[in-house]
């Protein structure tokens, strides 16, 4: 079985929508490709939000 080494991020795209950037760039930051630490960290509280939302 192979497995991949790309890192995987549930929701990425409807995430990117919804922060209203491309979902190639928010991979990228989450990756570590390309730096925005503004971005990460709304990416980090919507994550966080819904997290709590399930609960």
């Amino acid at each position: 079985m192979k497995t991949s080494k790309i890192p995987r991020f549930p929701g990425l795209r409807r995430h990117a929508r919804e922060l209203g950037v491309t979902d190639s760039h928010l991979w990228r930051v989450l990756v570590g490709k390309r730096v925005s630490r503004i971005l990460k960290t709304r990416y980090d509280a919507l994550v966080q939000s819904e997290a709590e939302k399930s609960k």
